[in-house]
């Protein structure tokens, strides 16, 4: 019995006289390879070496077949991140973490709602992203900024981020910090520029 193999080309870079070529009996992997390569075009990526392709695509696929086929209750979707690999994505996580105190006091006589969602009450900013910068601690803190002035003056204002990654000298910005931290650079610079006036800008 023959066997028939297939050329399978990834391109390394978007233009289509740079590429490498694979075969393969496996006839579904010419699907995988659209598909592959459809994203990298949505997204502009670009690889410079052959074995960075490969390793890159492998973990695409992987993530690809989770966003897929899992069986959580909310929405997922491949972004710019679907080729760096879940462990590599974790240590990307800037969030350093601390003991936690402990509650002195919880008043359990309240009566709170099943859910909030606090996008229909004007507390929530749009969808921002930290890009390849591990400043989650930031965004964060930002975040809950955001929603308290919100909460208080009824006016939502996009707070600047990169302000915090770039001053707060108490924190390592890019390398990671703490939510406290940011909140007591904010408190003692006696405010936070606006996001129009301090744009997000790693580094």
């Amino acid at each position: 019995m023959n066997t028939t193999w297939h050329a399978l080309c990834f391109f390394t870079t978007l233009f289509i006289d740079n590429h490498t070529c694979y075969f393969t009996n496996n006839i579904t992997a010419y699907d995988d390879i659209q598909q592959f390569n459809e994203w990298r075009g949505k997204y502009n990526k670009t690889y410079e070496k052959d074995h960075n392709m490969s390793h890159h695509f492998n973990n695409w696929l992987d993530n690809r077949d989770f966003v897929n086929h899992h069986k959580y209750d909310f929405t997922l979707e491949l972004n710019e991140f679907a080729d760096i690999h879940h462990e590599n994505w974790k240590i990307r996580n800037g969030y350093k973490m601390v003991q936690p105190l402990a509650i002195e006091h919880f008043d359990d006589t309240l009566t709170l709602p099943a859910a909030v969602d606090w996008r229909d009450k004007n507390l929530v900013t749009p969808i921002k992203n930290q890009q390849q910068c591990g400043s989650c601690w930031a965004f964060s803190a930002v975040g809950s900024m955001e929603g308290q002035h919100a909460l208080k003056t009824g006016d939502l204002v996009s707070l600047s981020e990169s302000q915090i990654v770039d001053c707060d000298v108490n924190d390592q910005g890019c390398s990671g910090g703490w939510m406290d931290g940011a909140f007591e650079y904010v408190i003692k610079n006696k405010g936070i520029d606006t996001e129009k006036s301090y744009p997000y800008d790693p580094q």
